[in-house]
């Protein structure tokens, strides 16, 4: 209680006047940080959407709350916004607080929906809005009951020296981080020693009661005893596959954070980028140019999912080309929907084309995936295959006779290839968000033109 009382103080605003935050805390009770803006579309959006869910949680008995933390400009935008919402706010007065709460969960866009224990403080989700979708149901992932460890891993686990029990890192006070990975994933890699480190440093420095316990998704043993001997920590056995589909759908179910890669789409992983580079620019401004492209969320009203990182791209293009001495730069968009996307079946929010998705026409991708025999287009995936290998011997992408002629990106025109069933030289790909990356937002730390002396094309 003290821990939620220090985070909101003793008092909220309610609809009829303030009302005590003790009165929030409890055991099952569940309590939603809303951080939202009325300037903000996506927010605007989303906020008669989760006010109706609100109502019918609340109608079913739902130990819930919301308090509204709000990034409004001005005192008469709070208010003409918090009139559209059923619950708490934080008085908007109360900026220092606001910023705290903001800072405390680290809120990097908005909305952002965080939920809280109402016993404990725990942050059990950091943000949970794609949670809230069109069902009525009480989000089954804002679980507060604890999670039975060796239900979900085993009596014992495997160690650098033999077998471990998991009774001797679980208990009061000790902290577990599963870590799903596998060998074959470049992310997983790549983050994989970083950890490694981190986790020698903590254990140098007397953090005795954490542990990490590597979860694979390997294809095969051989490759999970190679990677395994890259870790300092222990391992689920990779012959107990029936346990680790288990913990996965566990895991997924509590919400349980899992610092690794989960089989994240795409989009994900671009949200982390743009929304880093806003938080460190510490700029509004910047947030509410980003804001209608990147907050996308998984209700049947906001159906658009823009990607900005191609156009980020070509305003890196537009600079390249400015220092190029001599070469040429080739830009292409893929639209021709894979019939067997490269990530696995997107989630239902995802549209167009996956990062990857072109691969299965490049390269001989049986070994990695099942496709059926119509899966393949040949005649696209030679076309592509002769612009690459033409590019790679000449520097000119040419697909022979009667192939549509791929001219190289240049200021004026900003020419790209689309790769879809017809194949077609188009130019000003997405000119709006092409010129919010080029001359709206501030000038990242690009490298110098230095960079690109001695190069001479680009594909």
């Amino acid at each position: 209680m003290e821990k939620i009382i220090d985070l909101f103080g003793e008092k909220v605003k309610g609809k009829n006047g303030d009302v005590a935050v003790k009165d929030l805390c409890g055991e099952k009770k569940l309590i939603g940080v809303y951080f939202s803006a009325h300037w903000c579309p996506p927010c605007r959006a989303f906020t008669p959407h989760l006010a109706k869910k609100y109502e019918t949680w609340k109608k079913a008995g739902h130990p819930f709350e919301i308090i509204f933390v709000s990034s409004d400009r001005d005192k008469s935008s709070f208010d003409d916004y918090y009139k559209e919402m059923p619950w708490l706010t934080v008085p908007y007065d109360d900026e220092e607080r606001r910023n705290k709460l903001s800072e405390t969960f680290e809120v990097q866009g908005i909305p952002t929906l965080s939920i809280v224990c109402g016993k404990t403080g725990t942050v059990i989700s950091e943000d949970a809005s794609e949670d809230v979708g069109e069902s009525d149901e009480f989000p089954k992932t804002w679980n507060t009951d604890p999670v039975n460890i060796k239900e979900l891993i085993g009596d014992k686990v495997k160690g650098k020296d033999g077998a471990v029990d998991t009774s001797s890192f679980t208990g009061e006070g000790k902290v577990i981080g599963l870590y799903f990975s596998a060998h074959w994933c470049p992310p997983c890699r790549g983050f994989t020693p970083v950890l490694a480190k981190k986790y020698e440093d903590w254990k140098k420095a007397g953090a005795n009661n954490f542990e990490i316990v590597f979860i694979s998704s390997d294809r095969d043993e051989a490759s999970f005893n190679d990677y395994f001997k890259e870790m300092p920590w222990l391992a689920m056995d990779f012959e107990k596959r029936d346990l680790k589909a288990t913990c996965s759908t566990e895991i997924n179910r509590n919400k349980v954070e899992v610092h690794g890669t989960r089989n994240c789409p795409g989009r994900v992983y671009q949200l982390l980028s743009i929304e880093n580079y806003v938080h460190k620019k510490k700029t509004m401004s910047i947030e509410r140019k980003l804001c209608p492209y990147i907050f996308i969320y998984n209700f049947s009203r906001i159906t658009q999912v823009d990607h900005m990182l191609i156009p980020g791209h070509s305003a890196a293009r537009e600079q390249v080309y400015q220092y190029h001495s001599g070469g040429n730069t080739y830009q292409y968009v893929v639209s021709k929907l894979s019939p067997k996307p490269f990530g696995g079946p997107p989630p239902p929010w995802f549209k167009g084309v996956g990062h990857g998705d072109e691969v299965i026409y490049l390269f001989n991708v049986s070994q990695i995936m099942s496709l059926d025999e119509n899966d393949r287009d040949e005649e696209f995936g030679k076309k592509m295959i002769s612009y690459w290998t033409s590019f790679a011997k000449t520097g000119v992408p040419y697909a022979g006779d009667g192939s549509v002629p791929w001219k190289p990106f240049d200021i004026e025109n900003k020419n790209y290839l689309d790769l879809d069933d017809e194949m077609a030289l188009k130019s000003n790909y997405k000119p709006d968000v092409f010129d919010l990356w080029s001359n709206q937002l501030p000038a990242s730390n690009l490298e110098s033109a230095s960079a690109y002396e001695g190069h001479r094309d680009e594909l």
